[in-house]
């Protein structure tokens, strides 16, 4: 398998990989959903929080998370349901953004290319000194956190 070149984005992933992405995006979001349903929708999210921490993990280790990250925002926002937008925000998009300063200039390309980025964007909320560091536009996307 080929390693991505700097630059390269989830159109350039190989088929199976997208495959893969999109299929994990799909049981995160369900997972999310789960987690605010009935007792027994949030007991069967608890069995599966392993969704959870693969989403978590690949944000965190993977060379390069943005075709999951890509994934996640696309179906989070055709999905129409805001409150996936705004945990997907303050989730695994905040972690890329707070925790992965080697994206920030990615990422903010993706706000700027794609309305569906900046509208997730919106519910990361960023402490004030990584703020400053953002590039345009995601300092004024994201809720800067003072102090």
């Amino acid at each position: 398998m080929m390693l991505p070149e700097e630059g390269d984005d989830a159109g350039h992933a190989a088929p199976h990989d997208r495959e893969t992405v999109e299929g994990l995006a799909r049981r995160y979001l369900s997972w999310l959903l789960l987690t605010e349903g009935t007792r027994a929708e949030r007991l069967r999210a608890e069995a599966e929080v392993g969704v959870s921490e693969e989403v978590r993990s690949r944000v965190e280790h993977d060379a390069d998370p943005l075709p999951l990250l890509d994934a996640l925002v696309a179906q989070a926002v055709a999905r129409g349901d805001e409150r996936l937008v705004t945990r997907l925000g303050a989730g695994p998009v905040e972690e890329a953004i707070v925790g992965r300063p080697d994206l920030a200039g990615r990422i903010a390309a993706r706000c700027r290319a794609e309305p569906a980025w900046s509208e997730v964007v919106r519910g990361a909320w960023v402490d004030e000194h990584r703020a400053r560091d953002l590039p345009a536009p995601l300092s004024a996307l994201v809720t800067v956190l003072k102090g």
